[in-house]
């Protein structure tokens, strides 16, 4: 992943052509806080969408404790096998 920086990336939509035709016209262009708020929002959506992800397989590998376990263990032991995954995270 390219590390871009808002200030590279301002001097990048002023100059872009395509077709000898300036890519962006003049009210497209953002300045640099705006180009950092963008990259900041997109960086912020990643972290929630992982944090999202790391508790559904959490959930998941629970439920999965659950089932293996319900059928031949008492509570006991799906709690203490429940208790061993959270400790491990």
């Amino acid at each position: 992943m390219k590390h871009w920086k808002p200030k590279e990336v301002v001097l990048d939509m002023e100059s872009l052509r395509e077709n000898n035709k300036f890519y962006f016209s003049v009210n497209e262009i953002l300045n640099e806080s705006q180009i950092r708020s963008f990259f900041s929002r997109i960086k912020c959506e990643r972290q929630i969408k992982a944090a999202q992800q790391t508790t559904a397989d959490t959930v998941s590998a629970k439920e999965q404790i659950v089932k293996d376990f319900s059928d031949e263990n008492d509570d006991e032991h799906i709690d203490s096998a429940l208790q061993e995954l959270e400790d491990n995270l």
